[in-house]
């Protein structure tokens, strides 16, 4: 809703209804400063977790993140460049082609994935069953791509890139 109005817009009427059914009519939208979120919630984690060569393991696993199964599903990059370069390579070898995905256009977008990876992250950490879900690991996959860490190093985004190559090739079909 913020950054609906942002734009001079006007947030979407179905939303406006939802809110005030469940109570919510005084909401007050304000846009989510991502480096303080990620600071909030990073200070929750256990310094376990941050260890070099923990942290290394995580990341390199964050693709098997259990709670992920279903989210994840809808995360590819939908962008022409990204499909033409899918489409050029027609046939080729497609982790090889994740890893140029991830070293060019998606490192170009590496903002947007720490919003979404942040955005889901938070809202876990927000649900009832907060400790069952995966949040500090979103959380540490965050960091790391706002520290700029290679993305070919993190699995979650590897999957990300395989997917977005097979939804390009079979929209292609």
């Amino acid at each position: 809703m913020a950054l609906t109005i942002e734009k001079g817009g006007a947030p979407p009427f179905g939303l406006l209804q939802v809110a005030e059914t469940i109570g919510g009519a005084d909401w007050q939208p304000t846009r989510m400063v991502l480096g303080e979120t990620l600071a909030e919630l990073m200070a929750e984690i256990p310094k376990a977790m941050c260890e070099p060569s923990e942290l290394a393991l995580l990341l390199r696993r964050s693709d098997e993140l259990a709670d992920l199964e279903i989210v994840s599903r809808s995360w590819f990059e939908d962008d022409p460049q990204i499909a033409r370069a899918v489409r050029q390579a027609r046939g080729g070898n497609r982790a090889k082609l994740a890893t140029f995905l991830l070293q060019g256009a998606m490192a170009r977008r590496r903002d947007k994935w720490v919003e979404i990876i942040l955005r889901t992250a938070l809202w876990m950490h927000e649900a009832t069953d907060a400790d069952d879900l995966c949040w500090r690991e979103l959380t540490l996959v965050a960091k790391a791509l706002t520290d700029g860490r290679d993305m070919t190093e993190i699995g979650l985004m590897r999957d990300i890139a395989l997917r977005t190559i097979d939804v390009i090739n079979e929209t292609e079909r």
